[in-house]
C-alpha cells in the first residue's frame, strides 16, 4: 500500500489526525508536490475544517495538480461556499466549468453558489438541465421539451 492509499485509508475509517499528520510528513520532504496539497486539503475538509482546507487546495492548484485537477476545483469552490465566500466559491467554480464543462458535479455546485449570490434564476436554469440531462424518469422525460425551454428562460411569457 503506497502512502496515498494509506491516507485514503486513514480518512476512510475517520482516523483524521493521523492522516493529516501523515501528509504533512510527506510535505515536508517534497512541499512542492501538488497532489500532497490536494490529499491535506481533502482531508481536512473531510474533518470539517473547510476553512483550513482552502489554503492547501489553492497552493495544489498553483503547484499544476493535473489527476483530479475538476475534482480540487469543486473542493475549493464547495469549500469557500461552506464558509459564505460565495463570490469567490463562484470565480473559482465558473472557471472550473470553462476547464471541465462535462462536469456535472462543478454545475452542481455552481447552481447552488449562485443561489447564494442570488442569481436564482439562473441556479434553477442549471439544476432543470442538469435533471433532463441525466433523468431516468420517463414522466418526466415526456416533458424534456418544455423543461429544456423553460431552462432557457423561467420568465419567458407564451
Amino acid at each position: 500500500m503506497n502512502a496515498f492509499e494509506k491516507v485514503a485509508e486513514l480518512r476512510r475509517i475517520g482516523k483524521f489526525e493521523e492522516a493529516i499528520s501523515t501528509l504533512e510528513d510527506m510535505a515536508k520532504e517534497d512541499e512542492k508536490n501538488p497532489d500532497i496539497h490536494y490529499q491535506i486539503g481533502w482531508t481536512l475538509d473531510a474533518s470539517g475544517k473547510s476553512s483550513q482546507a482552502i489554503e492547501h487546495y489553492e497552493k495544489s492548484l498553483e503547484l499544476g495538480l493535473q489527476d483530479d485537477r475538476n475534482g480540487c476545483y469543486l473542493a475549493l469552490g464547495s469549500s469557500l461556499r461552506a464558509i459564505g465566500k460565495y463570490t469567490e466559491s463562484e470565480k473559482f467554480l465558473k472557471s472550473a466549468i470553462l476547464e471541465f464543462p462535462s462536469d456535472k458535479a462543478l454545475k452542481m455546485f455552481y447552481a447552488m453558489t449562485l443561489y447564494n449570490v442570488n442569481r436564482s434564476k439562473e441556479a434553477i436554469s442549471i439544476l432543470l438541465q442538469l435533471l433532463m440531462d441525466s433523468t431516468l424518469d420517463d414522466e418526466l422525460k415526456v416533458y424534456k421539451r418544455a423543461i429544456d425551454g423553460y431552462a432557457e428562460d423561467l420568465d419567458r411569457v407564451y
